[in-house]
């Protein structure tokens, strides 16, 4: 705006006028607009959090929906292994281990392969040599192999030198120390098993010198072999080069038992034998049940939050329904799932021998999922979904499948209408909808509010233009009355002169 003086003539501030006529239009005209934008911007807001919540819950329900059986994934098969004594047998188990109880003693622990060097490098008159020099004033230059891993010795190279090359290499698998004192080299294998250290020496002498090969062959009393583990699984001998025995050796898919002492029945404790009881692992379940209750709790309050007579998405009807139908999803009877007969499950009165019809209302409630004390159903008002683990151990203890079936579907034992629906199976079905990229609500409702946007950005735009020019109008007019009313003064003061 350029620089304007008011009153030259008149000695009217009529600049101060204009500045107040033109605020006051913008105060009807724009400033509705721009409140309007932003408005529009908090709704925009508000639902992409909203949004981003159902993707959490979305990602939620992935993790029973989405499960691949036997693999990684598949929470509902998991596996733990308890140890009647695990000072002396401990075990974990993975997809396919059998429940049940394996009885397993020690017989034998695997050790580790030891080689000490059998002489100490000495000069012509039979004296040990310093070994801190250069190496290559000792032993030819020249390659050597540790379990077919190779290290040069050259002109620069000292035995501390390649002591830590040969300790970093994993291809050569075995430690190494040197004892100042004995001056003997000490090579101990990091895995354990009966299995020896091979030394081949390409055209250097370094293991000859230090005893530790005679004319090309492993010199006798240099190594110490190590021994194979020996355990009893279950009346069945195995031998292991590991104490770590994986199904693969013992012949137990899914169960890896780890050797920690030998059973011989000595000691205070007299372990002849452990045993290793196995059952299911609801460890994941729960959790991911827990992270359900949390996303789908926190989906509901911020619809509440929103759609409340103050909130940014006041009223909004599409939010409300889809609250509703994911109440109405986890208030899902027997009926609505297609389930007609469950296992009976002891210490519940809400189900009659193994007729599900007599449970009141939810059968989620039924393992502790409601939005109450155990075994209330989801009422209609309620928002916030708890969990009660211990009446979820008491079920999955007599029907791990009928929990599967009612979240995620399927069918099981007992079941007289065959493959149920389950509750998690069609919320995530819902959702997926509602998130669609393309067609979904979110993006739908997220497109318009864009375009109502632009709409918005250019009113805003053609009402400065037509402040501007109202304002332009204005200045016009009060320079022209400042000319006139000088102009009358010029007169008025002639006449009186």
């Amino acid at each position: 705006m350029s620089i304007q003086f008011s009153g030259i003539g008149s000695g009217m501030d009529y600049v101060s006028w204009i500045e107040q006529l033109v605020e006051a239009k913008k105060a009807t005209t724009i400033t509705p607009l721009e409140n309007k934008k932003t408005e529009l911007q908090s709704q925009s807001s508000a639902l992409n959090t909203i949004k981003t919540s159902f993707s959490e819950l979305q990602s939620a329900l992935k993790k029973f929906t989405s499960v691949i059986s036997g693999t990684s994934n598949d929470i509902w098969n998991k596996m733990a292994v308890t140890s009647s004594n695990e000072d002396y047998v401990t075990a974990t188990g993975s997809n396919g281990l059998t429940v049940g109880d394996i009885k397993v003693s020690v017989e034998q622990l695997a050790t580790k392969t030891t080689a000490q060097s059998t002489k100490v490098p000495t000069n012509a008159e039979g004296e040990a040599i310093n070994l801190d020099g250069k190496l290559s004033d000792i032993v030819s230059e020249g390659t050597i192999k540790i379990n077919g891993a190779s290290f040069t010795i050259d002109d620069k190279t000292t035995l501390q030198s390649l002591i830590n090359e040969i300790n970093s290499s994993s291809e050569a698998n075995v430690n190494v120390r040197f004892n100042t004192v004995s001056n003997k080299l000490t090579f101990t294998s990091k895995e354990t098993g009966a299995t020896n250290i091979e030394f081949e020496s390409e055209d250097s002498d370094f293991f000859e010198m230090f005893g530790l090969t005679e004319n090309g062959a492993i010199a006798s009393g240099s190594q110490t072999l190590g021994q194979n583990a020996i355990l009893n699984i279950d009346g069945n001998t195995i031998e292991s080069t590991s104490n770590v025995v994986t199904g693969d050796v013992s012949g137990i898919r899914g169960l890896t038992i780890t050797a920690k002492k030998v059973t011989d029945g000595s000691g205070e404790d007299k372990v002849n034998e452990v045993t290793l009881s196995v059952a299911n692992d609801t460890t994941e379940i729960k959790t991911a049940i827990k992270d359900f209750v949390n996303a789908y709790n926190k989906v509901s309050e911020q619809i509440a939050e929103v759609t409340a007579k103050d909130g940014y998405l006041a009223m909004d009807t599409s939010l409300r329904s889809i609250q509703s139908e994911l109440r109405n999803m986890l208030s899902s009877t027997a009926s609505d799932l297609g389930v007609t007969g469950t296992p009976e499950i002891p210490g519940f009165d809400n189900i009659a021998n193994t007729n599900t019809s007599a449970v009141r209302g939810s059968l989620l409630s039924v393992f502790g999922l409601s939005t109450g004390d155990a075994g209330l159903s989801v009422d209609d008002t309620a928002t916030t979904l708890k969990f009660d683990e211990e009446e979820f151990d008491k079920v999955w203890e007599a029907s791990p499948d009928f929990i599967k079936t009612t979240l995620t579907g399927g069918k099981f034992e007992g079941n007289t209408a065959g493959e149920s629906v389950g509750v998690f199976a069609k919320m995530e079905e819902r959702i997926n909808n509602m998130l669609d990229p393309v067609n979904g609500m979110f993006a739908t409702r997220t497109n318009s509010l864009s375009r109502m946007m632009t709409t918005q950005d250019e009113r805003i735009t053609r009402a400065y233009n037509s402040l501007d020019s109202y304002e332009s109008q204005l200045t016009t007019k009060f320079q022209y009355m400042d000319q006139m009313i000088a102009k009358l003064q010029q007169q008025y003061a002639s006449f009186l002169s």
